[in-house]
């Protein structure tokens, strides 16, 4: 379980993210949730509007996703990112 896109909100725990879909997904992250950008590690607060993850975790009862592990990744090709498009 887990969830791809783009952060649209932030307010630690909760992340919500849209995906390609665009449905939005809530994201719980905790002390014991590892946040990667390429190799490192790096801290929550770390994270912005406009990111790119993929939410690696497990689903709870009020259907949020208890992250295990955060990537943050490149934003695709040809997508908009906050009010540019990427090239």
């Amino acid at each position: 379980h887990g969830a791809v896109g783009q952060i649209v909100s932030i307010e630690l725990p909760q992340i919500v993210v849209s995906g390609p879909d665009n449905l939005e997904k809530t994201v719980l992250v905790n002390d014991s949730t590892k946040i990667r950008e390429f190799r490192d590690t790096v801290q929550a607060d770390k994270l912005k509007v406009g990111d790119f993850i993929i939410v690696l975790g497990s689903p709870n009862d009020n259907g949020q996703v208890e992250a295990k592990l955060v990537r943050l990744m490149t934003p695709p090709p040809g997508t908009k990112s906050k009010s540019k498009l990427v090239q």
